[in-house]
């Protein structure tokens, strides 16, 4: 093997490593068993002659592979996992509404500048009264919007737990 491959195969194994380390107590039993499958066929992808070189990395992933065992024998607390996954929605939740309520607050700005607009530059009074209405309506109904969005923001925000 050349040093570049066998470098990012280092590379590969260690960030392997970590991500399993890292995620392997919040994975369900099935997926902590292919996991450790996935572990297993990285560590043996290597080829004897690399054994010698590579000894210092056997004892991490010794370590690694009892703190895996061990996680594997307690049982996962599938509430604290389900909790996670909806306060991550629930995060997502208030971005969306956070996003909405800035296009809407731009749909307001917009509104009114294009009323003023048409208060000053335009005197024919038939054209006038109908669009000086139009946008009456459209920014009451993008103000009706705003206000429910912001409710919507404020009860998800409240569905997060207190910390």
């Amino acid at each position: 093997m050349t040093p570049p491959e066998k470098s990012f195969d280092k590379l590969l194994e260690h960030y392997v490593f970590s991500v399993a380390a890292k995620f392997i107590g919040l994975a369900n039993q099935e997926t902590q068993t292919e996991l450790i499958k996935l572990i297993s066929s990285v560590d043996t992808a290597s080829t004897p002659g690399e054994s010698t070189c590579e000894q210092p990395l056997l004892m991490p992933i010794e370590q690694l592979e009892k703190q895996w065992q061990q996680v594997l024998t307690k049982p996962v607390n599938l509430k604290s996992v389900h909790d996670q996954w909806l306060i991550a929605l629930t995060r997502q939740q208030i971005k969306s509404h956070e996003v909405r309520i800035a296009h809407l607050e731009l749909a307001i700005i917009i509104t009114e500048q294009s009323f003023q607009r048409v208060q000053c530059n335009i005197p024919n009074e038939p054209s006038r009264s109908r669009l000086l209405n139009y946008y009456e309506v459209a920014l009451k109904r993008y103000q009706q919007h705003l206000a429910t969005a912001q409710t919507r923001k404020f009860l998800t925000l409240n569905q997060l737990p207190q910390r």
